[in-house]
């Protein structure tokens, strides 16, 4: 579990930091053609403005749900992972449920509502289960005891919704991911990315490698 957790981390990181260099170089591209040779481009570290870096990233419905595939398949070290999640008019969660010495094909529809710390509640919207009828709670319930999930996604069979604390996602790598939008009608999800400049890969020594 321990060496999951840590590749699943590790690919996280890279991730969001590999978005971080193609946002930073082509700032620095365009920075070079377009600010005034006397005006330094980077900014002397004791200035406020060098200590912390932030950035929106903007997707789509396509692109999360390529991430998301990969994310479970991280996390359940390749093998077949008993629920998938797609992103179409809510975010559907889909599995089985065990009832009456049978497995039974099972959808949860949830609505995102973005919080205003930047954490995600997906509210329960609906639930098919074929023929079967059974109440909302207990459907989440066995969810909450029989799917792994990761410990920043937390399944509330009582409120009907699973909490996804997108800001504890990246905490202990100093890096802060905040939902901005998260708008499935419109097909536009932003997060907002915020660490310090130090804690970067790549500062102004290293950026000027990629042009050597």
């Amino acid at each position: 579990m321990i060496t999951r957790l840590k590749r699943m981390n590790r690919w996280k990181i890279s991730f969001f930091l590999l978005l971080a260099v193609n946002i930073v170089v082509m700032f620095w591209l365009y920075m070079q053609f377009n600010a005034d040779p006397d005006e330094p481009i980077f900014l002397p570290r004791n200035q406020s403005e060098a200590t912390d870096v932030e950035f929106s990233i903007v997707t789509d419905k396509n692109n999360l749900n390529q991430l998301i595939n990969r994310y479970i398949n991280e996390f359940y070290d390749g093998q077949r992972a008993p629920y998938s999640i797609e992103l179409d008019d809510g975010v559907h969660l889909s599995g089985s449920i065990r009832a009456f010495g049978q497995q039974i094909p099972a959808t949860v529809v949830l609505k995102p509502l973005v919080q205003e710390n930047g954490d995600l509640v997906l509210k329960q919207e609906s639930i098919s289960l074929g023929q079967l009828q059974l109440p909302n709670r207990q459907v989440l319930n066995y969810i909450k005891k029989n799917y792994e999930m990761p410990e920043w996604i937390e399944v509330n069979p009582d409120r009907e919704d699973i909490y996804v604390a997108v800001t504890e996602i990246s905490n202990s790598q100093n890096i802060e991911v905040k939902a901005e939008q998260f708008s499935l009608t419109n097909d536009r999800i932003s997060f907002s990315i915020h660490t310090s400049y130090e804690s970067l890969p790549f500062n102004k020594n290293t950026i000027m490698n990629y042009f050597q």
